[in-house]
């Protein structure tokens, strides 16, 4: 085997993958080329600042001392000379005049005087002006700190900004060094696949594995340069695409086949066969390193528990990552509790099983036309598909396909035509389709079709033509089906087919021509079903088909041409049929038809020409029929047609041409007929009696109305019956 020629996806990847090119060193702003420099003394408007706080205390001042004081100091401080009356006192006073005149100015003021006044009025003042040139030097002083602390904070950011920019350029160059690393790494990881070596090839593998799950470098964009490989996405579609690469192995294919004449001879079916150890060892190795990709596939992807995909969490969601396995040979895949975006297994082949149990698939499961899984696949532990699940042309699934509780499914469940699932097919309890369940034609399942409680299927459930379920097909408490229920021309259940309690169909129930059900069909107590019941031409049912209590159908039921019945058709306790009840043209019930006490039919009971009931037919207590009981042209009842007590036929009984009765007519105490009509041809066995037991002579020709008014007599009654027995 030689693995390089084998492997070429790798080369390609290598050769077309983006790579992470050197870029120069930025033109960095360091902080002197394009930022202005920072001034060290104060600015024109400080300065200004300054001057004005300044001038305005030394003005404030100036008033304070010199003119408030002058405008306080009021008063006549000149000396004025006059001639004073001679009196014993002039003496003195002239002599006190001549003092002030002698000490007063060139104006006549006494200086002495007003400069004492003025003293004493500035001293106040004086405090009051010191005070506010003391404000005003701190003012000053509040301006000239200022600056400083502006200067000293435009000089930390400005050496906090060429730090940045720094630890910048030295994480970009270190970004782009890891980058090229890495890429060596990447390019030396893809070639290592290809080796002949296993050990080798795994190895690669693990190398892709680290860089995928290593923090993608951050590398700006600058011209010249491009972004930093996404590698991830990358690398799971490189391990993806060494599993679709072709490999065969025994295991994979089926057993050899054992000549008849040498059982212990292995025939080789197939080319790649192994015809030696070595080359069986080389197949041996290569397995185990499918399954270590297999493995590494879930290690790659996000947990579908993440906040990627919480719908409520406000981060927004990566791009989720699709898997392409369509042609892989593997021997399993889990990728339970992973979340992808899109699954595609077309013509993959897994021998053993496929689990995506609690993952999440934000588009389709696709096991395209010639899909091979060996196991089961499971669903479980509310796995989440927002698409739908396809079943391709011919896919196969060695067990069964499991959809298991609280399991949801967006789109619809189909297995296209001849898709195949050896095992059952289950949706587990509360388990959820959007869309419809179709079994396509020639779809096949082995063991039994099953909704659980209260499973959900949104749309229609269809077998298509020729589809078989193996086993039987069960509607748990409260399943429902949205839309119609449909088995198409040919579609087989094998066994029987069960709607349990607070089943649900809210369209029809179809058996489509030739369509089979090999045993019972049961609607048991309160099963509901919205349309018409029908079994069209030539349906087969091969047990019982029986309404429980309170069943309801909401139209008619009908069996059509030819349509068999291979056991008794019951309407248990309180069922009710919306429309009629009809047996078509030379359908079949190989037993009886039985109303049970208050069935209620709001239609007709008609058996058509040459229908067959291999019983009798009987209503119940307070049975009902809302209008005629009609036997048509050769109609035949093989037993008696009996009324229990209230039994209540709104229409009447009529009984056409060539009508075959085998029993008898009885009918219990308060049962009614609205009127009754015994054609010529009519054949009875025996003799009719109404309830009273008032014999209708069979041998009169006439047409004959049985009277029920008569129910009161007595005397030759009994006598007469008992000679009748």
């Amino acid at each position: 085997m030689t693995w390089p020629g084998h492997f070429s996806i790798g080369q390609r990847y290598v050769t077309q993958k983006a790579k992470i090119r050197d870029v120069a060193p930025e033109q960095v702003d360091d902080g002197q080329n394009s930022t202005r420099k920072i001034a060290g003394g104060l600015s024109a408007r400080e300065w200004l600042e300054i001057l004005l706080i300044l001038l305005g205390g030394l003005a404030a001042a100036a008033v304070l001392v010199v003119g408030v004081p002058q405008w306080l100091v009021k008063g006549d401080y000149s000396c004025t000379t006059r001639t004073p009356e001679p009196t014993a006192t002039s003496t003195s006073e002239a002599t006190v005049t001549s003092g002030c005149q002698a000490q007063a100015g060139a104006d006549g003021t006494d200086d002495e005087a007003l400069d004492a006044a003025l003293s004493s009025a500035r001293a106040p003042f004086g405090v009051v002006a010191g005070a506010v040139l003391a404000g005003a030097a701190a003012s000053i002083g509040v301006i000239v700190s200022s600056h400083n602390a502006r200067l000293t904070r435009q000089t930390i950011d400005e050496a906090r900004k060429t730090n940045m920019i720094t630890e910048k350029r030295d994480q970009e160059t270190a970004d782009r060094e890891r980058a090229r690393t890495d890429d060596e790494r990447f390019t030396t990881a893809v070639e290592q696949l290809g080796n002949t070596s296993a050990s080798v090839r795994l190895g690669g593998l693990y190398s892709l594995q680290r860089l995928a799950l290593a923090s993608p470098p951050e590398v700006t964009e600058t011209p010249g340069s491009s972004a930093a490989l996404e590698r991830l996405p990358v690398i799971l579609d490189i391990i993806c695409a060494y599993l679709r690469q072709p490999f065969h192995h025994p295991q994979h294919d089926w057993k050899p086949p054992v000549e008849q004449d040498d059982p212990s001879a292995d025939a080789p079916p197939r080319a790649w066969w192994p015809t030696d150890q070595k080359e069986r060892d080389e197949r041996d190795a290569e397995r185990e390193v499918r399954r270590t990709a297999a493995r590494l596939i879930a290690t790659l992807l996000p947990a579908a528990t993440s906040p990627s995909v919480d719908p409520a969490s406000p981060a927004p969601s990566p791009a989720p990552l699709g898997v392409n396995l369509s042609g892989a040979m593997l021997d399993e895949l889990d990728l339970t509790g992973r979340h992808v975006g899109r699954l595609q297994l077309d013509g993959a082949q897994i021998s053993g099983g496929l689990e995506l149990n609690g993952a999440h698939i934000d588009g389709d499961l696709r096991l395209g036309e010639g899909a091979h899984i060996g196991g089961d696949l499971f669903l479980d532990e509310g796995a989440h598909i927002a698409g739908d699940v396809r079943l391709g042309d011919g896919a196969h699934i060695g067990g069964g396909l499991w959809l298991g509780d609280g399991a949801y499914i967006g789109g619809g469940l189909r297995l296209e035509k001849d898709a195949h699932v050896d095992g059952s097919l289950v949706l587990g309890l509360r388990a959820h389709l959007g869309g419809g369940l179709v079994l396509g034609g020639g779809a096949y399942i082995g063991g039994d079709l099953v909704l659980a409680d209260r499973a959900h299927v949104g749309r229609s459930l269809a077998l298509g033509e020729g589809a078989h379920v193996g086993g039987g097909l069960w509607l748990g408490r409260g399943a429902h089906i949205g839309g119609d229920f449909l088995l198409e021309k040919g579609a087989h259940i094998g066994g029987g087919l069960r709607l349990v309690e607070d089943a649900y169909i809210g369209g029809d129930f179809v058996l489509e021509k030739d369509a089979y059900i090999g045993g019972d069909f049961v609607l048991e107590k309160d099963a509901y079903i919205g349309g018409d019941f029908m079994l069209k031409k030539d349906a087969y049912i091969g047990g019982d088909l029986v309404l429980g209590d309170r069943a309801y159908i909401g139209r008619s039921l009908v069996l059509g041409e030819g349509a068999h019945l291979g056991g008794s058709l019951m309407l248990g306790e309180g069922a009710h049929l919306g429309g009629g009840l009809r047996l078509g043209d030379c359908a079949y019930v190989g037993r009886s038809l039985v109303l049970e006490t208050d069935a209620h039919i709001d239609g007709d009971l008609v058996l058509g020409e040459g229908a067959y009931i291999g019983g009798g037919v009987v209503l119940g207590d307070r049975a009902y029929v809302g209008r005629s009981l009609v036997l048509e042209t050769d109609a035949h009842i093989d037993g008696d047609l009996v009324l229990g007590e209230g039994a209540y036929i709104s229409g009447g009984l009529f009984l056409d041409k060539g009508t075959h009765i085998d029993g008898r007519l009885s009918l219990g105490s308060g049962a009614r007929l609205g009127e009754g009509f015994l054609r010529p041809d009519s054949r009875m066995r025996g003799e009719w009696f109404t309830a009273a037991g008032v014999p209708a002579n069979q041998s009169q020709p006439e047409q004959r109305t049985f009277d029920l008014n008569h129910a009161e007599q007595s005397g030759p009654v009994a006598e007469q019956e008992s000679t009748s027995e």
